[in-house]
């Protein structure tokens, strides 16, 4: 079993990655980089993403597929800084979070909204939003927080951006008795901006991960049943 700071190492490797190309490298690529075997780095990968970490690997490979706030896989939410779009966020929601990894830099997040197709688009600085078009941008989920983990992939392609709450009631995958899941982009924004999703480059990020998920969960409690955790 790897160690916290190897696991550390591991994740900070392929985050510097998803941050500078867009792309997440193989676990060949993380060896050369932290001069360790290559089964060693295989290994380190796969328990890297057991260690409750919010990503996942396409099923039976080695490859990844979703890093958060990234996506190795394409989704329709595509991330442009400095003129340059080559990045994707793994979900909606996290797309609120991208611009943590880039101080200073304005991240603009393009997507069609799921009910009609017609473009949205937000723009941020270091978490604060500087402007939505249109104005009204809301999210929402249909699945309550004490079920994301039983389908990641599932559960955060759930998390989408809409260009209004009729939009999100219009749309064919919205669900009656999950209004609690929908909330104003602005919202989601100020929920995404505590150490979880801010300290991803720190590098004991991974070391610290738990005692910043319960963090979040404290916050999560909060807002209300449909974000209460699962019970123990």
């Amino acid at each position: 079993m790897s160690d916290s700071s190897q696991m550390d190492k591991t994740f900070q490797t392929i985050m510097k990655r998803m941050i500078e190309t867009g792309q997440a490298p193989h676990y060949t690529e993380i060896a050369s980089e932290l001069d360790m075997p290559l089964e060693e780095a295989r290994k380190a990968l796969h328990e890297l993403f057991f260690q409750g970490f919010p990503g996942w690997l396409y099923p039976n490979t080695d490859l990844i597929v979703s890093f958060p706030p990234f996506n190795n896989l394409p989704t329709q939410y595509r991330i442009t800084i400095d003129g340059q779009q080559k990045w994707f966020s793994q979900w909606g929601f996290e797309s609120l979070a991208v611009s943590w990894l880039f101080p200073g830099k304005t991240v603009q997040i393009e997507a069609p909204c799921l009910d009609c197709g017609s473009p949205l688009r937000v723009e941020m600085k270091d978490g604060v939003i500087q402007k939505t078009e249109p104005d009204g941008l809301m999210g929402y989920t249909s699945v309550p927080f004490r079920d994301w983990f039983n389908d990641l992939a599932y559960s955060w392609s759930t998390m989408n951006l809409f260009r209004s709450e009729e939009h999100v009631r219009n749309w064919s995958g919205f669900k009656a008795g999950t209004e609690e899941g929908m909330n104003k982009v602005s919202d989601i924004a100020a929920l995404f901006s505590g150490n979880f999703f801010t300290r991803r480059t720190d590098p004991d990020y991974v070391s610290r991960m738990q005692e910043y998920l319960m963090e979040l969960i404290g916050v999560l409690k909060g807002m209300g049943s449909f974000w209460q955790p699962p019970e123990q």
